[in-house]
């Protein structure tokens, strides 16, 4: 678990702490706040239930760590700055990081596309993003204007890249960015996409040296995310395309480059010892656990929901 793991590494002071990590922490150390997302998570799974039975199982997992991300990340600008999880702060109900990004990226907004890279070159950045800006705020309703800015920047697309599969880092290449707003049918939709491609080297988490591989290589993830004006947010879909070739043309197998979100792996002794300390200190109620697992397991039945 990352968060045991992190403060492991904390407590060991190999890395530095700070509010935003402790307030993450406490999302999935603490028995009855993560109860309280893990329940949210259910919840997403039985209004999509309909999809479930075409996603294999990583397509489902990716789905619903998205959901999750999304979800905190709109719960957060709720929060005093005190209680968030994330850096992110927002001018006017823009994130910020959104302005940073709106000359990086290609945006859509109702099918109005803005790019700096192939804008005239008579207009300046300044004039630039603000016309980004007044036609965002023309298409989005006011209220969303924070969950929509930020699944559209860096921090959606980190949510994106935490969501899939692939653990491989890519070094050199070309990066191209995209996002895009629409309403359809009444919904309020947000594409995030990204293709890397022309690297020449990739690093997977076991191996300390890159590895060489083919130029013509891609890695390709995008999202259609809905938000709604009540607040809620569902995640239509997931696609991540995987082609890595060895120098030669030969494909690496995707097991290689894959990770299996099921599988268990055999924690640190400083996360055991954490873990320890955590099981003494947040004893859950009596069939608690029990209930945990149905949570994530809507279709088995389990206790009804409480909030």
């Amino acid at each position: 678990d990352d968060s045991k793991q992190e403060l492991a590494a904390v407590t060991s002071n190999r890395i530095r702490d700070t509010q935003w990590k402790r307030n993450r922490r406490e999302t999935y150390l603490n028995v009855r706040v993560r109860r309280k997302w893990m329940i949210r998570s259910r919840r997403f799974l039985e209004r999509r239930l309909g999809a479930i039975g075409s996603l294999t199982p990583g397509a489902l997992y990716s789905a619903t760590l998205l959901q999750h991300l999304l979800e905190l990340d709109a719960a957060d600008y709720l929060l005093p700055e005190g209680s968030r999880r994330f850096e992110d702060s927002y001018i006017d109900g823009i994130n910020r990081q959104f302005l940073l990004d709106a000359t990086r990226a290609r945006f859509t907004v109702q099918g109005e596309v803005f790019h700096f890279e192939t804008a005239s070159s008579e207009e300046e950045e300044n004039d630039f993003v603000a016309r980004l800006l007044k036609t965002m705020r023309a298409a989005v309703p006011e209220a969303l204007l924070p969950r929509i800015s930020t699944a559209m920047c860096q921090s959606g697309l980190a949510a994106l890249e935490k969501a899939t599969l692939c653990n491989a880092a890519v070094s050199g290449g070309r990066q191209d960015v995209d996002y895009e707003f629409r309403i359809e049918l009444g919904q309020l939709l947000v594409d995030m996409r990204v293709l890397r491609k022309g690297f020449a080297h990739y690093l997977l988490p076991d191996e300390d040296e890159p590895i060489e591989c083919d130029p013509k290589s891609s890695l390709r993830k995008s999202a259609t995310v809905a938000f709604s004006e009540d607040g809620s947010i569902d995640v239509l879909q997931v696609s991540e395309i995987v082609s890595i070739s060895s120098p030669e043309g030969d494909p690496v197998p995707l097991d290689l480059i894959l990770r299996d979100p099921f599988k268990e792996e055999e924690p640190s002794q400083e996360a055991t010892d954490v873990e320890s300390r955590l099981s003494s200190d947040l004893e859950p109620p009596p069939g608690l656990c029990r209930r945990l697992c149905a949570c994530l397991c809507p279709w088995r039945g389990g206790d009804e929901d409480d909030d």
